[in-house]
């Protein structure tokens, strides 16, 4: 007699795919959305070009965003969510912070959202129903952010009697400030730059270990 449990064991291969696939699809139209909205700005762009870009239908946008506005929000949580995935395996906290704040952005690679971000900046400014959605986007960074903090103090390499929610500012502050230098002359920054960019971080971030251990 067949074992009852057999078809869940066949098909979980088969759920797995889908999953997979469906969460491949996601990314391709956020990342076409990171493109248009960077590229046109949330009012000149267009759901039909952001479908282009992915080479996908908009129903298939429609299927996950009810319209602009929501796929723009989604955009941005799935820019920021990039903020912070670099490659910084096996480094410290503190290494981590200063890896999110390091060369990668100054590279071309971060254009679209380093434009995503600064239109988002100025949509929350202007109109306010939007506003508490984009926060709450860069609210998911900040988090991240905060969880490194809390792991540098708790491994003592990290100074306990500064504020976590001002370190974090401080990070995110940094980071924006240098998003809108750069989109005002981009042309400035060669190989060489981003070497001493890296260096001038690590330094500023290595300033908030503990006073006896930092360099």
């Amino acid at each position: 007699m067949p074992d009852g449990t057999a078809p869940e064991a066949s098909e979980a291969p088969e759920v797995g795919k889908r999953a997979r696939r469906t969460a491949d699809l996601r990314r391709r139209l956020l990342d076409a959305a990171v493109a248009e909205f960077s590229e046109r700005g949330f009012e000149a762009a267009k759901v039909s070009e952001i479908a282009r870009r992915s080479g996908l239908s908009t129903g298939a946008i429609y299927s996950r965003w009810r319209d602009k506005r929501e796929c723009f929000l989604g955009a941005v949580q799935h820019a920021v969510s990039q903020r912070l995935a670099g490659d910084s395996a096996g480094e410290s906290p503190l290494g981590q912070l200063a890896a999110s704040l390091g060369a990668d952005q100054l590279t071309s690679d971060d254009n679209d959202a380093r434009a995503l971000f600064l239109e988002a900046c100025v949509i929350a400014r202007r109109d306010s129903a939007m506003r508490a959605n984009i926060a709450e986007a860069f609210d998911t960074e900040a988090d991240a952010l905060s969880r490194l903090v809390t792991e540098g103090k708790a491994a003592g390499i990290l100074d306990e009697s500064l504020s976590t929610e001002l370190v974090v500012l401080c990070c995110q502050a940094l980071s924006i400030g240098m998003q809108l230098a750069l989109s005002m002359s981009e042309d400035r920054i060669s190989s060489e730059d981003a070497d001493q960019w890296d260096e001038l971080i690590r330094r500023v971030v290595n300033s908030w270990a503990p006073p006896d251990t930092a360099r």
